[in-house]
């Protein structure tokens, strides 16, 4: 499965280039494309992996600094009006039921 994503070797990424420089000089429009490879020695296994631990920490983080549901003063004030408003309709319908 993974032959498929392996990294390219020397004569290939040369031959890969010259394909490219021949279609330009041509006068044809060559798509870039980088290969997709697979990540693989010391340096890339452990940042994916430090990057999957810090993961859950980023979002505390930004759940810390936005207050966490505190509302200001305005705010609670919407609310409040919003939930008498709601208990005054409910109060209506139950009149209206019974």
């Amino acid at each position: 499965m993974l032959l498929k994503y392996r990294p390219e070797d020397r004569a290939a990424k040369k031959e890969r280039l010259l394909k490219r420089a021949q279609a330009e000089a041509e006068g044809k429009t060559v798509e870039v494309k980088k290969p997709i490879v697979v990540k693989y020695g010391l340096n890339h296994v452990t940042y994916y992996l430090i990057e999957q631990a810090n993961f859950n920490h980023k979002f505390d983080e930004v759940r810390r600094k936005w207050g966490g549901g505190i509302m200001g003063s305005k705010s609670q004030a919407k609310s409040k009006s919003r939930e008498k408003l709601l208990a005054k309709e409910a109060a209506q319908r139950l009149s209206l039921v019974c």
